[in-house]
This record gives C-alpha cells, sequence and structure tokens, in this order.
C-alpha cells in the first residue's frame, strides 16, 4: 500500500471513530483492535477529567480495521496482529501504532494456538519474521515453511 493511499485510509479509520464518539464527552480516546484471520476484538475506551467509559457499538471501526489489515499485507514483512489508534481532541493529534510481532493484551483469553496458524497462513512472512512464541514455528520447520510459502 502506498504511503498516501495508507494515509487516506487512517483518515477515514479516524473520522469513523470520531464519529461513533458522537455524543459522548471525551478529551482523549483510544481504539485497540487484534485480529486473527477467524476472530477479532476491540474497544473503543475514552476518557474525560480521568474518568473512563467506552463505545459499545463499535462493529464498523472493526471492519474497516480488518480491512485495512488486509490491505497493508505485503509477503515481505506479513500482516500486524493488532492496532492502537490514540486521538487527543486537546491537541488534535492523532497516533497509529501497528503491532506486527507481539500477542495483544485485548484478549481476555488468548486465543488457540491454531487460530494464530491459520491466520499466519492467510497473511504470511519470511520465516525470520515470525516471532519466537509464534505456533506457526511449532508446526513448520524453516524448510516446510518455505515449501508451503512457495505454493501460495
Amino acid at each position: 500500500m502506498k504511503i498516501n493511499e495508507l494515509a487516506e485510509r487512517q483518515n477515514e479509520l479516524v473520522n469513523i471513530l470520531v464519529r461513533l464518539l458522537e455524543g459522548y464527552a471525551w478529551d482523549i480516546a483510544n481504539f485497540h483492535m487484534a485480529d486473527l484471520k477467524r476472530i477479532n476484538i476491540g474497544c473503543i475506551q475514552f476518557w474525560l477529567d480521568s474518568k473512563e467509559d467506552s463505545v459499545k457499538e463499535i462493529f464498523e471501526a472493526i471492519a474497516f480495521a480488518r480491512q485495512l489489515r488486509k490491505d497493508m499485507y505485503d509477503p515481505e514483512q506479513g500482516a500486524w496482529l493488532s492496532l492502537d489508534v490514540d486521538l487527543n481532541k486537546l491537541t488534535d493529534e492523532v497516533n497509529f501504532t501497528f503491532n506486527w510481532d507481539n500477542k495483544s493484551t485485548l484478549w481476555d483469553a488468548h486465543p488457540d494456538d491454531i487460530e494464530y496458524v491459520v491466520d499466519m497462513e492467510e497473511y504470511p512472512r519470511p520465516w525470520a519474521l515470525i516471532p519466537d512464541w509464534h505456533p506457526v514455528r511449532g508446526k513448520y520447520t524453516e524448510q516446510s515453511w518455505n515449501e508451503f510459502l512457495a505454493t501460495r
């Protein structure tokens, strides 16, 4: 995905988040979303005067972020595992953080290993870029992973 296209898509996601936050009083908000091929989880939390609350209906933001993940996929680096978007109304700043290598802290209970394997098979990356904790390293050897990639 080209830089200007990524910036445009990020702006679209920010617009969705701001729209979902309409009707709520907030100064700072965070959208956190973790995605694997077959399962995902997300939340929008916001704060006003140190009081925390959350937005309940966020399907649109999750669906958009899932598509963004798919569109950002690059065979040379894979796909990110989770995303944080921080919005600060006081400073008018937005910050995107893409997590490519760590399990998300958002999961109440981490998904079964098979979910991580299915996701990595859908969005593969070179063996050297697969984190040591990732269950795909238990299912494949480097050679069998490279053979799998060659069949795609």
